[in-house]
């Protein structure tokens, strides 16, 4: 047992490893960083969303009022970043779905 999970720690080494090579490699190579221009949003609404979700979860005594908050931080993740994510044109049959269009729509 202990080998096998000496195995699976020494994969994922490797692997965080090959990942920071194939990152400096892009950077050096074609000068794309780790984060690319315009992605901070993004990033933000996400950490928000997320930090917002556990803050929730912990706080909110109800499973369905803990659901209720964590559809709404992904949704309103989707809804600030929905030009970013240019939903609409990747999913067109999604507009179709009403009220869809208000929140994904651009």
């Amino acid at each position: 047992m202990r080998a096998k999970v000496l195995d699976a720690r020494f994969r994922t080494i490797l692997v965080e490893r090959a990942s920071r090579l194939k990152q400096l490699g892009l950077w050096r190579g074609a000068g794309i960083g780790f984060a690319v221009a315009g992605t901070a949003r993004f990033y933000t609404s996400i950490v928000v969303a997320v930090a917002a979700s556990f803050y929730a979860v912990r706080v909110i005594p109800t499973e369905p009022a803990q659901f209720a908050v964590v559809a709404l931080a992904a949704l309103a993740v989707l809804r600030v970043n929905r030009r970013a994510l240019r939903i609409a044109q990747t999913f067109p049959e999604l507009i179709r779905i009403p009220g869809a269009r208000y929140l994904l729509g651009d």
